[in-house]
């Protein structure tokens, strides 16, 4: 399993008020961090095109005791889909 928000580098620079009136425009150049973390975004996002995924995930979802939540079924739902 991966885990997300809070172990991967961010792909952008932090565009913080330091920078809010900088010189610099356009994007630097991206790390070998980053594009990792872009490879691994697009490998992602098509395991979840997959319909197989999906059902694994929505599995995942309505074994928690959130399903008790409208909001949670429908996501199921749609994860089913």
């Amino acid at each position: 399993m991966i885990m997300l928000a809070g172990s991967e580098q961010k792909v952008t620079r932090p565009f913080h008020e330091g920078r809010w009136d900088s010189s610099q425009t356009g994007a630097s150049l991206p790390t070998n961090d980053q594009c990792h973390g872009m490879a691994l975004a697009a490998q992602l996002y098509d395991l979840g095109l997959t319909r197989e995924e999906r059902g694994r995930l929505a599995a995942l979802i309505a074994a928690q005791p959130q399903m008790k939540q409208p909001a949670t079924r429908q996501l199921v739902t749609a994860l089913r889909r």
